[in-house]
């Protein structure tokens, strides 16, 4: 069973300026989306691959639909109001369009509301600051702790190695690289995180064998992962 992949707004407009001319609003919609569909822990409504927000002056149409795997719904956009607001307020605006249309589509399909508005709230406590905090795993001598933890702004996403022990408290970058939004591979880089000893915690590409690793007693990086500007 495959899961859900994205949830992405499209825009039918000619108000707000959008790519090629301008990216601006295309991060900001992207960030927030990719944002709240992380906070979902996973969840994946039934028979849901993709949701689809469409949005313009007026709804183009009423009812949410399915093709296939994909959700749609559409919705509106106060353009003059979105171009009048200061970036914060931009972020919480996309954000209610993105919440409301999600819960829009839990109660006509009987999704669980709980995940959505979990999404929503975390958000808000967090500043629309993204960050996300990967589970701690003890190093094999059991005294001191490791987590993975992901930063990411609308352009560039940031994977920290952060240990903790009675005497150490300390955050590593192991790297940086393009946002790539849902498909950013960052995520796939958080979930394979290891000890591979005693002092030395990292991470590992399950599909190409990339990998780094930090040793907090040596003060050293072991192997490294590097990207260019296309590379998710």
């Amino acid at each position: 069973m495959y899961p859900l992949s994205d949830i992405t707004i499209y825009y039918d407009g000619l108000k707000i300026p959008s790519l090629p001319q301008d990216a601006d609003f295309s991060h900001k919609k992207n960030y927030i989306c990719d944002f709240y569909h992380k906070l979902l822990n996973g969840y994946k409504p039934p028979k849901t691959g993709r949701i689809c927000i469409h949005i313009a002056k007026e709804k183009i149409w009423d009812e949410p639909s399915y093709f296939g795997a994909i959700c749609s719904i559409a919705n509106t956009i106060d353009e003059d109001k979105y171009i009048s607001f200061s970036q914060i307020d931009k972020y919480k605006y996309i954000l209610d369009i993105v919440h409301q249309s999600c819960l829009t589509l839990a109660k006509h399909y009987n999704w669980d509301i709980s995940i959505f508005q979990n999404a929503f709230d975390t958000i808000y406590k967090l500043d629309f600051k993204f960050t996300l905090d990967y589970p701690q795993k003890l190093s094999k001598d059991k005294k001191t702790l490791a987590h993975v933890q992901i930063e990411k702004t609308e352009t560039t996403s940031f994977l920290y190695l952060i240990f903790s022990a009675n005497d150490l408290n300390k955050k590593i970058k192991l790297f940086e690289k393009t946002n790539w939004y849902w498909y950013d591979s960052v995520y796939k880089f958080a979930a394979n995180s290891k000890w591979l000893d005693k002092v030395t915690f990292g991470v590992k590409s399950k599909d190409n064998g990339r990998f780094a690793y930090y040793s907090f007693l040596d003060d050293i990086m072991i192997g490294k992962i590097e990207f260019g500007e296309t590379d998710f």
